[in-house]
């Protein structure tokens, strides 16, 4: 579709006046019906330039505002982005500084627990066996045989009953 493009220069425009002028007055009615449709074709023409011109600067705004748009939630996703990485950081920080010292430390504790127990542990033997030597020597082997490792099928599960019919009767006098 071609449009029609007037010719604004100042000569132009004051010979269209002189010929629109005398054309006006050589026309019939019935060419003054067509002139009065060109006139509004010519208006018609004029508007939908402008809509377009609207049109376009609508589009234009709408993309200034799009990009507005976009440029925010970047920079919400750079704000998130960047407290994550200071999160990740704090957590690579506490495992990378503490987790080798708690470990050692931890280490270090466990293992002087397990000799404290390994302590009292052999106090605990040492007493039962003095027990038991006061006893009997029945009582002795029933009792010292639930003092071993712990996980050794004769450790101790909470069966042991005590039988008073080993019990040496002089030895408890004693």
């Amino acid at each position: 579709m071609t449009l029609f493009v007037p010719n604004t220069s100042t000569n132009a425009v004051a010979k269209d006046k002189e010929c629109l002028g005398s054309g006006f007055l050589q026309m019939s009615p019935v060419d003054l019906t067509a002139m009065t449709e060109g006139f509004g074709t010519m208006l018609a023409a004029h508007e939908v330039a402008h809509q377009r011109l609207l049109l376009m600067a609508w589009e234009i705004e709408e993309t200034k505002r799009f990009s507005s748009f976009l440029r925010h939630i970047q920079a919400g996703h750079e704000r998130q982005l960047s407290r994550a990485d200071e999160i990740l950081q704090d957590i690579k920080s506490f495992f990378t500084q503490c987790c080798r010292a708690d470990v050692e430390s931890s280490q270090e504790c466990l293992q002087a627990i397990q000799e404290n127990e390994s302590k009292t542990f052999q106090i605990i033997t040492a007493q039962a066996k003095h027990v038991s030597n006061l006893l009997g020597r029945g009582v002795a082997e029933s009792f010292l045989r639930f003092t071993g490792d712990p996980c050794s099928e004769g450790s101790y599960k909470g069966e042991y009953i005590l039988d008073i019919s080993d019990v040496d009767s002089d030895e408890s006098d004693d």
